[in-house]
């Protein structure tokens, strides 16, 4: 659609709603005056075409470089006439097939497009050659241009500084109680004997010591099952020390359901001093029976001193403690 409007005076059109009024006198040869009001001022030019030339108005643009303002004519022909502030980056070629119908300026105002009525463009400044409809559906019929970086719209600026972080925000509830874990150890027990008059007898070998007593404990799950077995109810591992006093030369180990843990041996070779352990064992079945036994094969029967070293009944003790699965 052309941007003026034909009356009896002559064409006016509308440049970012301000009015250009083209005057129009004579038959032959028009005088046209052409004035623009930016801002407040006037800007005036005077151009004459002959009848046969139309004129298409582009936009006006205010720039940093020219904060007037300015616009561009272009006629029929394609001749671009430049006014205020605006620049003239070319016109269309003379030997044009079709006339010119439009013109568009870039973004920024330092270039624009002209486009003829077969669809036919033609690029100036820094506006770039983007193609034609030339040969389309469109070809001669062709009535304007429009560019989707027109004046209104621009490049994307470089990102701004990075704004100040904002007060800390509420707390949020508390979640949900997770599940329990697992149960810990805490399980343990210690047995012993007085002599006199517990252990009266020497004990030979293959025979256990016995514990006959029971001391402080902790959970039920290590019980005695008579005099010199324990019984170890749950799968684990357990650490188990003891001490016996014994007037011969020997030996001791502990046994983890009637068989011999060899790593457990202990023993001294002479003197009166107690023969004393302290081992971890690892129980693979529940209710696992523990003894405290003169190895068999050993030739000395083992006596456990009674009052040793004064008048007070002396003990031997065994304590078990479940420390881990």
């Amino acid at each position: 659609m052309n941007p003026f409007m034909e009356s009896g005076e002559g064409l006016t059109g509308h440049v970012n709603s301000r009015t250009l009024r083209v005057a129009v006198g004579g038959v032959a040869a028009l005088g046209i005056a052409a004035a623009l009001t930016l801002g407040g001022g006037t800007v005036q030019h005077a151009h004459t075409m002959t009848a046969a030339e139309r004129i298409v108005l582009a936009s006006v643009r205010t720039t940093a470089a020219s904060p007037a303002g300015g616009y561009w004519v272009v006629d029929a022909a394609g001749r671009v006439h430049a006014y205020g502030s605006a620049v003239a980056y070319g016109s269309a070629p003379s030997h044009l097939n079709q006339p010119v119908v439009g013109i568009v300026s870039t973004s920024d105002g330092l270039g624009y497009w002209l486009v003829a009525k077969d669809g036919g463009v033609f690029a100036f400044g820094d506006a770039p050659y983007e193609g034609n409809a030339l040969g389309t559906s469109s070809s001669g019929s062709v009535v304007a241009i429009a560019s989707k970086t027109a004046p209104g719209s621009g490049s994307v600026g470089p990102q701004g500084p990075r704004g100040a972080t904002g007060p800390a925000g509420a707390t949020g509830a508390t979640g949900p109680v997770g599940p329990a874990g697992p149960s810990g150890s805490s399980a343990s027990a210690e047995f012993f004997a007085l002599m006199p008059p517990d252990n009266a007898a020497a004990v030979a070998p293959g025979t256990d010591v016995s514990f006959p007593q029971d001391g402080p404990s902790v959970g039920s799950s290590i019980v005695r099952t008579g005099p010199s077995s324990f019984n170890l109810a749950a799968v684990g591992v357990y650490e188990v020390s003891f001490n016996v006093p014994v007037a011969e030369a020997g030996q001791l180990l502990l046994t983890l359901n009637g068989a011999d843990l060899a790593y457990t041996v202990v023993g001294r070779a002479t003197g009166t001093s107690d023969i004393s352990e302290q081992a971890l064992i690892d129980t693979t079945a529940v209710n696992s029976i523990l003894t405290v036994r003169n190895p068999a094969g050993n030739s000395t029967a083992l006596s456990i001193t009674p009052l040793a070293g004064g008048t007070r009944p002396v003990s031997d003790s065994l304590l078990i403690q479940l420390v881990g699965p």
